[in-house]
């Protein structure tokens, strides 16, 4: 098997290892391949006034996977969104995760595109539309924000933006507080598989943002026979976390703090706001 990418002996890309899958509630179980819907410029959907949430998988992943799947679900419930989740899998395909890092500027072209046809051509307001990527996906995410020229995106979400290959100094290839209006940040596995230091407007760090999250301890693993979530699975519950705060969008009460180990100090508690942070989908833009 041989990479996807643009490197000497990478296999080339081409238009399918991109694909966009469309959910409503009418169709929430097989997402319709949205470019091969008929004019879909003329859509009902384009005209109402529904958010449209972009979801962004990670190295390994694809659209139909547990995570994208997971957080899809989870809007489904809600009857409020249309989700929209963009498949890159052969271009994401393991081992080669340098690759994979290559090819995050392919597909966020791609997106960006798709975004500003939205707005252009299909009359979608930009306000609409919010961005969300796991690990490498949210690294796609932010430069979605860099690219996109029919205006700034009102929200972008990273899960746990992947760190390996990616500097703190530099946000030119990575997700940064200045990709939209709004940057919210769920850090779970800071400093392994994903960034510790804060990147957005808001960024959350659960359990401490670090390994090991609940249920992620070596013992427990081997003992619930979840082999494979041995390497992922503090960086795995990212997801899991923002999925959870779809549907119960109080789950998850914020304090704000400095740091972390103010925190445990208990240093923080003290700071009085006029409204309590929420981690997740109902963090407050303000």
């Amino acid at each position: 098997m041989i990479p996807k990418g643009e490197c000497l002996f990478c296999c080339k890309i081409i238009q399918d290892d991109i694909k966009l899958y469309f959910y409503t509630n009418n169709n929430q179980q097989i997402g319709a391949d949205y470019f091969s819907a008929e004019d879909w410029q003329e859509s009902n959907w384009l005209k109402d006034n529904k958010t449209i949430v972009i979801y962004i998988h990670g190295f390994t992943e694809q659209a139909t996977g547990p995570a994208a799947t997971l957080v899809k679900d989870a809007y489904m419930k809600r009857n409020s969104e249309y989700f929209i989740a963009v498949d890159w899998r052969t271009l994401a395909a393991a081992p080669w995760y340098d690759h994979a890092v290559t090819n995050t500027h392919n597909v966020a072209v791609y997106v960006a595109n798709f975004i500003d046809n939205l707005v252009i051509k299909g009359g979608v307001q930009l306000q609409r539309i919010h961005v969300i990527g796991f690990s490498l996906g949210a690294e796609i995410a932010g430069l979605v924000g860099k690219l996109v020229r029919s205006g700034k995106l009102t929200r972008i979400t990273g899960l746990d933006p992947a760190y390996p290959l990616y500097s703190v100094h530099d946000s030119r290839g990575r997700i940064d507080k200045g990709d939209a209006k709004f940057v919210d940040v769920i850090h779970t596995d800071g400093g392994e598989l994903g960034f510790a230091t804060p990147l957005g407007h808001a960024d959350f760090y659960p359990n401490g943002g670090k390994p090991h999250q609940p249920g992620c301890k070596l013992d427990y693993i081997l003992k619930t026979g979840r082999i494979m979530d041995i390497v992922a699975c503090s960086h795995n519950r990212a997801w899991k976390y923002y999925a959870e705060s779809v549907v119960s969008p109080y789950d998850f009460p914020a304090i704000p703090c400095p740091t972390y180990k103010l925190y445990k100090q208990g240093k923080c508690h003290g700071i009085r706001y006029d409204t309590i942070p929420y981690m997740g989908l109902f963090a407050d833009h303000r």
